[in-house]
């Protein structure tokens, strides 16, 4: 009986145990999954996106944004909203951002007001030239500073109407870029390039590291950051398909799968032609990705230079050709010139003055054919002439000298609503001198004018002098008004005041004497 009790006792023991066993295995196993798990490899991720847009301003000062450029705004705007830990480095075009502010929609408004307050919490903003513009192209015909001016005037624009000041060391460059263009880039403030593989020569072997180091031939070295080509494959192809959530998602996994045990780093480009619901695929993919971290691109890079993982390979930019521009530069720095000049008759700051400007700037678009930039510069020419001619003065100003010094009474009539600034270019035929010199700048009221001109004459008789009004800038560019005026002088020489002044004392002294030799002789 002892026997039998013993041997029930150690069956229920070893049951017990198999039962314990199966039954917290299970937990052992999950446990041991999740400290599997998580040993993820860490993925840094940082977004980037270009925009690019026709220019809005048209050749008869109306303004027209590009819908595609405004629906691709609009898309990240709304899709950043409900993603509010997503930051994204964002070049935008200023000109259609100008154009915005502008537009009497109030759909517009509101999208400009949204993206001042994405400025300021999850966009970072880098520097685009006000148009799109190739920055190689005038670096070949010796003409950069065309487009220096274009990026000036695309942070001004950016820094107006967003509240917020572009990030210059930052720059999406084209593909026809060579050493040489981030050579006089670099002379700008552009620090870090960003580009696609297909620009690189050899394709980098790594892309778990995006940023390499590009040496000139004087040694200098330039830092370019990638985005990753498969990726970018992929997201340019589904922008124009319909693809479902669970596809997107098992296609991204595939790709950013790391096999490698090192960290990876990922730029990721955001196409332009990708839809808002897919956009918020996306990042709802890339944030719940094991691991991820998302960071602004200057902390990207800055994380990427502690890690020092550059390699020694030798890179070259294979690029594409530019756009010739050399037949729109001349005309361009003409047409400058006389905005310049136009802008010192009627005065600085002027609302027509800024027009102008902004269509000669949207000359540089790369948009453009060359009839429709032709047209520009029309609109800029006929604004200018119109000014030239609100300036007249009546002829035959005749006038007559009676002394050595005067001031000769000009006339001259300005038409414009508002002051205006002259100078008169003073010419004579050597007869008449300036005594204040040969130009006179004068401001002029709307309406009649009496202006004083200071001469002096050297010799008796009739002269002439030629009276030309131009623009008072340094170089009298314009020419608004010219006239002649018919001097006679009626003074007496010096001599002849002598002689008179002696016929007077003699006429005198013999009147006087023949008065006395009367009163004598009486």
């Amino acid at each position: 009986m002892i026997n039998v009790i013993k041997r029930y006792t150690y069956v229920s023991f070893f049951i017990s145990i198999i039962f314990t066993f199966c039954l917290y295995t299970p937990a052992f196993a999950q446990d041991k999954t999740e400290k599997e798990s998580e040993k993820v490899t860490p993925i840094s991720i940082s977004f980037i996106s270009k925009v690019t847009a026709n220019p809005p301003l048209k050749s008869d000062g109306t303004y027209v944004l590009d819908r595609q450029a405004v629906n691709q705004i609009s898309n990240l705007v709304e899709v950043l909203n409900n993603h509010p830990e997503i930051k994204l480095t964002v070049s935008l075009p200023p000109a259609t951002i100008s154009g915005l502010s502008h537009s009497q929609s109030n759909e517009h408004e509101l999208l400009l007001t949204k993206l001042k307050h994405l400025a300021e919490t999850q966009l970072h903003i880098v520097s685009s030239p006000f148009v799109t513009s190739d920055p190689e192209s005038w670096r070949l015909i010796s003409s950069f500073e065309n487009y220096n001016d274009l990026l000036k005037r695309g942070d001004l624009q950016i820094t107006n109407h967003l509240q917020t000041e572009p990030d210059r060391s930052f720059a999406f460059i084209s593909q026809s870029a060579v050493i040489e263009t981030l050579d006089v880039l670099d002379k700008l403030g552009i620090k870090t390039f960003i580009t696609e593989t297909s620009h690189l020569d050899p394709k980098p072997a790594n892309e778990a590291n995006p940023l390499i180091r590009i040496k000139s031939q004087n040694g200098k070295e330039f830092k370019i950051i990638f985005s990753d080509r498969k990726i970018d494959s992929y997201l340019a192809d589904i922008g124009e398909k319909k693809t479902d959530g669970q596809t997107l998602t098992k296609d991204l996994s595939s790709l950013t799968v790391n096999t490698f045990t090192e960290e990876k780093n990922l730029v990721v480009k955001i196409p332009s032609n990708v839809s808002g619901k897919i956009l918020n695929q996306i990042f709802d993919f890339f944030k719940n990705v094991p691991g991820s971290t998302i960071k602004t691109l200057p902390t990207f890079v800055e994380h990427l230079e502690t890690k020092n993982l550059l390699n020694d390979t030798k890179y070259f930019l294979w690029n594409k050709s530019s756009k010739d521009v050399s037949q729109i530069a001349p005309p361009q720095n003409l047409a400058k010139a006389a905005i310049d000049a136009y802008s010192e008759v009627i005065g600085r700051p002027h609302p027509n003055t800024s027009f102008l400007y902004e269509l000669l700037a949207t000359t540089s678009a790369s948009e453009l054919v060359d009839k429709e930039t032709s047209a520009y510069f029309n609109t800029i020419y006929e604004e200018i002439v119109e000014v030239i001619d609100s300036f007249t003065s009546p002829q035959n100003q005749n006038v007559r000298l009676t002394s050595r010094k005067a001031e000769l009474p000009f006339t001259l009539k300005n038409n414009l609503t508002h002051e205006a600034n002259v100078a008169l270019i003073l010419q004579s035929d050597g007869r008449i001198s300036f005594p204040e010199g040969q130009t006179l700048e004068v401001q002029l009221n709307p309406g009649t004018n009496k202006i004083k001109i200071p001469v002096s004459s050297r010799t008796s008789g009739n002269s002439q002098i030629r009276i030309g009004v131009r623009s008072p800038d340094k170089d009298h560019l314009l020419q608004l008004d010219s006239n002649s005026l018919l001097i006679r002088t009626t003074r007496l020489s010096g001599v002849g005041i002598l002689l008179f002044v002696g016929a007077v004392f003699f006429l005198a002294f013999w009147w006087l004497r023949s008065r006395r030799l009367r009163s004598i002789n009486r």
